[in-house]
């Protein structure tokens, strides 16, 4: 069962205030037909420039997760159980004397 989260619904209610600050804007445009001027401009160039950053932050990620695994010094397998292969019947008779 998943536990309670009051972060994660903060989250969420923020994740909703967004668009709806941004109501105002449409409901003039759609309905009464003002149109500020620039505005496209200015939230493609927004989008674009938060694009980039967060491809920029998601590289950096990748490396710290890289090193921080490097710097943990933890080999890349464990070994369980060591299995030696059985020796050939020649060999036990000459190791028997």
């Amino acid at each position: 069962m998943a536990k309670f989260d009051p972060r994660g619904r903060k989250i969420k209610i923020l994740a909703t205030l967004g668009p709806a600050s941004r109501s105002p804007e449409m409901i003039e445009k759609l309905l009464l037909g003002i149109d500020v001027p620039g505005w496209p401009t200015v939230v493609v160039s927004i989008m674009f420039f938060s694009g980039v950053q967060l491809l920029f932050i998601g590289i950096l990620g990748e490396y710290l997760a890289r090193v921080y695994e490097e710097v943990k010094g933890r080999p890349p397998y464990v070994v369980a159980e060591v299995v030696t292969p059985a020796r050939p019947a020649a060999d036990v008779r000459e190791a028997q004397g």
